[in-house]
């Protein structure tokens, strides 16, 4: 069966030739703070690129009588998909697309053949590019819009060839609306496009797109938008995309702490630009430790961060690093006249779930790849040049694994194994590798609510521990 990996590139003109610039698309540094933690694929364009694969074998022109499209599972930039499935019976299609051992994209369609619609109107031309509306709960209720419809057909073509020969163009620019609709109109900025469910129709106005919120369940944040145009109309499935979880602030945490119970310390918390990491940078610095935070892409939040303790009376300062580069402690190590005394390891890739019963090496591979390799690379990097505690958070998963959470699990617990010999072969070191519990990130956050405990007073506990202890 066909394969395709879906590249930055691909993500980039499918935005252009349907107008969904929303950032859980296209933008990777505000993709890593979102649901997925990394830029995913537009559904539509999962859909598109499926029926395109199925009109490979065809010979004539192809309308729809019928669609349904399910979008199961995220795929992300980068990740591989695969045909699983195109079974046909007479004018009958489903079509699966797959992601590892999981079906992402799922398309159940009617057809016929067609000769030609001769009162067809579409604009060829690129939609204007512009920022998604950012609507807040209060206006999803009574929400209704329209849009035109239009279709640059050369710039189609170079996506989806099969479509734009074979398949309906005014059916194709209905589709690629849809996902204009959800990510730049309803819910705009916070959406995640579900299910769309269309069926012919005479109904509509030529040219034209036109859609009204038929219900919205605040409970799972589900929104149901009926869409209708000239040649398709029916039912979108959207949610609400939860916004990106918010930490406590330097001067709301700096009320917890005594503002020198951490002085003396030279702290490097390698992943401080966000989430927990943020709030232990923060919580340190208010304490009087000298603090360095690292981050790999999130320069912007990073420098954020630092902008708002320095101007509060606090010392800190940024670097990039890699924990999978060759040599990712050099920043550090070249920072003048500056030797860390503590460190804290808050670097994570994504959190993936893995699959319920199943274990899953090259997830578990990638979760070792920070923690454990990462990690040891830096200690021993730092090491060299005084270190002599480290903090490396650990979690209580560890002692009762969710069902799809193997893989993070073990990797966590490998990582600690890694801890403890570096302790008993570094007889001058101490480390501190405390099991947390789940707490409110943008790792735990989810469609309906943030996951977790606030961390503040968690991580307060825990530093307090680890400062006493160390040397």
């Amino acid at each position: 069966m066909k394969t395709r990996v879906f590249s930055r590139a691909d993500q980039m003109a499918f935005a252009e030739l349907s107008g969904d610039y929303n950032p859980l698309h296209v933008d990777d540094i505000a993709a890593r703070r979102l649901l997925y933690g990394a830029p995913v694929v537009h559904g539509i364009h999962t859909l598109l690129w499926g029926l395109d694969v199925w009109l490979e074998k065809k010979q004539g022109k192809v309308k729809l009588s019928a669609i349904r499209g399910l979008f199961q599972k995220p795929v992300k930039v980068g990740d591989e998909v695969r045909v699983s499935l195109i079974n046909e019976e007479g004018n009958k299609v489903r079509i699966e697309l797959m992601k590892g051992k999981s079906t992402s994209t799922k398309i159940d369609l009617e057809w016929e053949y067609y000769d030609d619609w001769s009162d067809e109107v579409i604009r060829s031309c690129i939609p204007i590019k512009r920022k998604p509306l950012i609507l807040e709960e209060g206006q999803i209720e009574g929400k209704s819009g329209s849009m035109e419809i239009c279709l640059e057909r050369d710039s189609a073509a170079k996506l989806f060839p099969n479509l734009v020969k074979f398949f309906n163009n005014y059916q194709l620019a209905i589709l690629l609306g849809t996902t204009r609709i959800v990510g730049m109109e309803c819910p705009g900025m916070h959406s995640i496009f579900s299910e769309l469910n269309f069926v012919t129709s005479e109904t509509g106005k030529p040219g034209q797109l036109d859609y009204d919120v038929a219900k919205f369940d605040r409970r799972f944040k589900m929104i149901l938008l009926n869409v209708s145009s000239f040649r398709l109309a029916g039912v979108i499935r959207t949610f609400f995309r939860p916004k990106p979880q918010a930490q406590a602030s330097y001067l709301e945490l700096a009320k917890h702490v005594r503002n020198d119970e951490f002085r003396g310390q030279r702290a490097v918390v390698v992943g401080g630009s966000r989430g927990l990491g943020e709030v232990t940078a923060k919580l340190l610095a208010a304490g009087g430790a000298e603090v360095v935070i690292t981050y790999k892409s999130g320069k912007t939040d990073a420098q954020k961060i630092i902008k708002e303790i320095i101007t509060n009376g606090g010392i800190a300062d940024c670097l990039e690093m890699d924990v999978l580069s060759d040599n990712p402690a050099s920043a550090v190590r070249e920072k003048n006249a500056w030797i860390p005394t503590h460190l804290y390891y808050f670097a994570t890739p994504f959190i993936s779930e893995g699959a319920i019963g199943a274990f899953s090496l090259d997830l578990f591979h990638n979760f070792c790849k920070y923690y454990v390799s990462g990690f040891f690379s830096v200690v021993y990097q730092l090491k060299d040049f005084g270190l002599k505690n480290i903090f490396f958070p650990s979690s209580i998963f560890i002692d009762t694994p969710p069902a799809t959470f193997w893989e993070y699990s073990v990797s966590k617990a490998a990582g600690e194994a890694i801890g403890i010999l570096i302790e008993k072969y570094n007889k001058d070191m101490y480390l501190f590798s405390p099991r947390l519990p789940m707490m409110r990130t943008d790792q735990t956050i989810s469609i309906i609510s943030s996951k977790g405990d606030s961390p503040e007073f968690i991580m307060i506990e825990k530093l307090r521990i680890f400062r006493d202890n160390s040397r």
